[in-house]
């Protein structure tokens, strides 16, 4: 489950950071940061330097008004290209809506978030959903999921780093043949795993 995040740090500064060690090495991060805001704690830089996702750094220099915006919005255009994907722009700049709805009208999956932290809930519970809807409501072949079941699945999906290790960590729940069909009914959530 690759997603790609445009963090507007002139505008959320570390707070928005918040959430980043829950991001797999399938997780890229760009930082777009102006000289006025151009620091982090020594915490942050840790957990940055810690975490298995990759981090691109963007200092704009240029200082008119909407500058950084400007910039974070122009890359973003050229880095948004896998409708299987996941692209977050972390800011809480009411500026970016229209640049979200026109590449969600697009059938790219995009939106805007103040922190990391509330992506990784909206995921998650968007799982949950997807989870309770495909193998609990399921016609075909249903299984008896509780919401710890449904919760423990989802969070083995967000925190796999790729198929073989959500295969074992589905083995640890359920038989192998079982395991094959949950990965047939959400193989477009493991698709860039």
């Amino acid at each position: 489950m690759r997603r790609v995040f445009f963090v507007d740090y002139e505008n959320v500064d570390t707070n928005g950071l918040d959430g980043l060690s829950r991001l797999t090495s399938q997780d890229q991060i760009y930082i777009y940061y102006s000289e006025a805001h151009s620091r982090m704690s020594f915490g942050l830089h840790r957990r940055i330097c810690e975490s298995k996702s990759e981090f691109i750094y963007r200092k704009v220099k240029d200082k008119s008004k909407n500058a950084l915006d400007n910039e974070l919005m122009r890359e973003a255009e050229n880095v948004i290209c896998d409708k299987n994907a996941d692209y977050y722009i972390i800011s809480e700049d009411k500026g970016y809506s229209s640049f979200v709805k026109k590449k969600v009208v697009s059938g790219f999956k995009v939106d805007q978030y103040p922190t990391i932290s509330e992506t990784n809930k909206k995921k998650k519970d968007d799982l949950k959903k997807t989870i309770k809807a495909r193998l609990v409501s399921d016609k075909k072949q249903s299984y008896k999921l509780d919401e710890n079941d449904i919760e423990r699945i989802a969070s083995m999906i967000m925190n796999a780093e790729d198929k073989s290790e959500l295969n074992r960590s589905l083995q640890q729940m359920f038989y192998s043949e079982d395991v094959k069909y949950i990965f047939s009914r959400l193989k477009d959530i493991t698709y860039n795993m």
